[in-house]
C-alpha cells in the first residue's frame, strides 16, 4: 500500500512540475493586406491556424506554446520607393548569398538594414505592432529566396520594448519560379510537406519564432530547428536559452 502511495505522490509531483514548466506566449498575427500587381494577399485565417498547429507540435518538446490571441487583417504601407526597393531585393540583396567573406562588413550591415526598413514600412509596424504580444506578419512573398524573416536587435533597450517581429511569406517570390522545380515555401513536393502533411511555410514559422526568443542560427543543418534545412530538434540547452531570454526581456511585457 505504501508503495502505491509513493508512486501516486511521485506522479503528481512530476505532473505539477511539467505543467508549471509550460510557457505560454501570446501571439498577435497580422495578415498584411496588399493589392499591388503580382503582389496580392492570399493568406487565410485557416492557413495561419494550420501553421501554428505545426509550430506548437515542434515547440512542445521545449514546453513552449504559441497561443494566438488575435488575427487581424492590417493594411500594408506602400511607399513611393516600393517598386525600386522590390527590384533591389530581387537583384542586389538576393544575390548576396551566404558566403559574404569577400564583402565588406559595413556593406553587408547596410544591406540588411535596408531590407529590415523595407519590411518595417510595408507591414506598417508603427501603426499595428502590439507591444504586449509576439507579433507575426504574413505577406504574399519576400521578394527573395527567403520564406521568412525576423527583425532582431542586440540592444537590450530594444528587446525590452518587444519591438521585434517575424514576417512569414505565403509563397515563394514569382521571379524565382524558373529557378526551382517547386515552391520552396509552400509546394507539396517539398520534404517538409511530404513527411508531416504541413506546408513548408509552417516550418519557417516555427524557425522564425525561435528568433523571437533570441535564438540565432546554430546547430546541425537538417537536424536542429534553428539551423537551415528542415530540422526540428530543440535541445535542452537551446530551450533553456529561449526561456532565459523570455525571463529577461519579455516576461514583464507580454500579457493577455
Amino acid at each position: 500500500m505504501k508503495k502505491v502511495i509513493v508512486i501516486v505522490v511521485l506522479f503528481f509531483l512530476w505532473f505539477n512540475n511539467t505543467v508549471a514548466s509550460e510557457l505560454v506566449l501570446p501571439v498577435h498575427v497580422h495578415i498584411v493586406q496588399v493589392n499591388e500587381p503580382d503582389y496580392k494577399t492570399i493568406t487565410t485565417i485557416e492557413n495561419v491556424k494550420k501553421d501554428f498547429e505545426y509550430a506548437n507540435e515542434v515547440w512542445k518538446q521545449a514546453g513552449i506554446v504559441w497561443d494566438i490571441v488575435k488575427i487581424d487583417k492590417t493594411n500594408a504601407k506602400i511607399t513611393k520607393k516600393f517598386k525600386s526597393d522590390v527590384k533591389w531585393l530581387q537583384t542586389k540583396y538576393d544575390n548576396l548569398g551566404t558566403d559574404t567573406s569577400k564583402i565588406k562588413k559595413k556593406k553587408i550591415l547596410d544591406m540588411h538594414k535596408r531590407r529590415i526598413l523595407f519590411w518595417t514600412e510595408l507591414t506598417n509596424h508603427k501603426k499595428y505592432h502590439n507591444y504586449k504580444a509576439i507579433n507575426v506578419y504574413y505577406v504574399p512573398n519576400m521578394f527573395s529566396k527567403s520564406c521568412g524573416l525576423t527583425r532582431m536587435d542586440k540592444k537590450a533597450e530594444i528587446r525590452k520594448k518587444n519591438s521585434m517581429a517575424s514576417i512569414i511569406a505565403e509563397k515563394m517570390s514569382p521571379h524565382l519560379v524558373p529557378l526551382y522545380p517547386y515552391d520552396v515555401c509552400a509546394e507539396t513536393k517539398n520534404k517538409i510537406k511530404t513527411e508531416t502533411g504541413f506546408s513548408p511555410r509552417s516550418w519557417y514559422l516555427a524557425h522564425e519564432l525561435g528568433h523571437m526568443l533570441g535564438l540565432n542560427h546554430k546547430g546541425t543543418k537538417n537536424k536542429d530547428l534553428m539551423m537551415w534545412g528542415s530540422g526540428t530538434m530543440i535541445s535542452p540547452g537551446v530551450s533553456k536559452k529561449a526561456r532565459n531570454y523570455y525571463k529577461k526581456y519579455l516576461k514583464k511585457k507580454l500579457e493577455y
